[in-house]
């Protein structure tokens, strides 16, 4: 069964015996802030798909406490992409090899997790909210992306505007 529950049993059952692996659901005993906690000393952070349209907080969760990314989510539209490339700073794995995993992330090249962790310090900035607006922060990357989209739907026939029905 490789729907994203699915997919999180594949995952536990090959993971939860490796070592340098910490793959455990919450608990009482931790819960997010010692999963944070754990994520801070992590190389690579798993980002599997969410129960709500493939969303998962894991990302940004990963990419503010400097982790780098491991997304297993084949269908989730991340945010922003239009204006970031997620390959600079994360690794996308296929659903369908979950059972690979662990193997694929432990043969990854030191420079490849090098490489990776320097473009997310500086991508981290993209995913920042302020307060108060501040170039290249998550607010101007948003109001940049839905400047994309506006431009995209202008000349789409899907447009709501474009096709208005004529009252009476």
């Amino acid at each position: 069964d490789l729907n994203p529950w699915g997919v999180r049993n594949v995952l536990a059952k090959n993971m939860r015996q490796e070592e340098k692996i910490v793959f455990e659901a919450a608990s009482a005993q931790c819960g997010r802030e010692c999963a944070r906690a754990e994520m801070l000393l992590s190389q690579y952070c798993l980002v599997p798909a969410g129960g709500v349209e493939g969303w998962s907080l894991r990302l940004y969760d990963a990419v503010m406490l400097g982790c780098v990314p491991v997304i297993m989510a084949d269908n989730a539209e991340l945010a922003f992409e239009g204006q970031i490339d997620y390959s600079q700073f994360s690794i996308k794995v296929l659903e369908s090899k979950a059972e690979d995993l662990a193997e694929f992330v432990r043969h990854l090249p030191a420079r490849v997790h090098m490489k990776k962790a320097i473009a997310l310090k500086d991508i981290a900035q993209r995913f920042t909210w302020h307060e108060n607006w501040q170039p290249g922060d998550a607010f101007d990357t948003l109001l940049k992306e839905l400047h994309f989209k506006m431009r995209f739907m202008r000349n789409s026939p899907y447009r709501f505007w474009a096709h208005p029905v004529p009252a009476g």
